[in-house]
């Protein structure tokens, strides 16, 4: 049976371990570098940003000083390392701030841990600005929606645009534009030897954005 996801954050080995299972080596270095930047490109230049699922605080990397960023993590043991100034302990559907107190949410690596995503986007609109904007993350699909990796956090779930677009329909989220990136699972890349990543990241260049798994989402409420 599948552990609880937050029970699964919680443990001081998982988290110990986090980074390097995902972004070891060259090629997972290479990896973890290609999405921050993608993240990048999607982030105002500044702003008040509530980084929700903060993790290890992998988003620091990026920020300029124009950006205040507070991180949000159910797992305490993830906040312990997370090098945020500003970080507080919740729950990504219910959490601990005042409504539209920030420019900017943002949700990586999360909402594909689960099936239902509308909550977490509802909660987002109700914490960010009007006229601000959230940024989150979606698989198109993974070997891991079909076949259970407990020591990488148990089952994760596809997201499809269509079922995307009306749900940001239904919250009154207004599209802006969207980045995708890797043809195979980040985690499958990250195995690879560095020379047949680089391969794939120029084969992947030229092709349609709907075949490629990794996809980075940006609406303004």
């Amino acid at each position: 049976m599948q552990r609880n996801k937050k029970e699964y954050y919680a443990s001081e080995k998982v988290v110990n371990t986090y980074l390097k299972k995902r972004y070891s080596g060259k090629s997972g270095e290479w990896i973890k570098k290609r999405e921050l930047l993608t993240v990048k490109i999607l982030l105002p230049k500044k702003g008040k940003i509530i980084d929700i699922g903060c993790g290890t605080g992998r988003l620091q990397e990026i920020l300029d000083k124009e950006h205040n960023v507070t991180g949000i993590d159910s797992s305490k043991e993830m906040l312990r390392i997370c090098p945020y100034k500003k970080k507080k302990e919740g729950d990504a559907t219910k959490l601990p701030v005042k409504d539209k107190e920030y420019d900017v949410s943002i949700l990586l690596r999360v909402l594909f841990h689960y099936k239902e995503i509308k909550p977490f986007l509802e909660e987002c609109k109700r914490v960010t600005k009007k006229q601000g904007y959230i940024i989150f993350e979606t698989y198109a699909w993974s070997p891991r929606t079909y076949i259970m990796i407990e020591s990488l956090g148990g089952k994760i779930y596809s997201h499809k645009e269509k079922e995307i677009k009306e749900i940001l329909k239904i919250l009154d989220l207004k599209y802006i534009e969207k980045e995708s990136i890797f043809l195979l699972s980040p985690y499958i890349q990250k195995h690879l030897p560095y020379f047949i990543v680089k391969i794939l990241d120029k084969i992947e260049k030229r092709l349609p954005n709907k075949i490629k798994v990794d996809h980075y989402w940006k609406v303004q409420v």
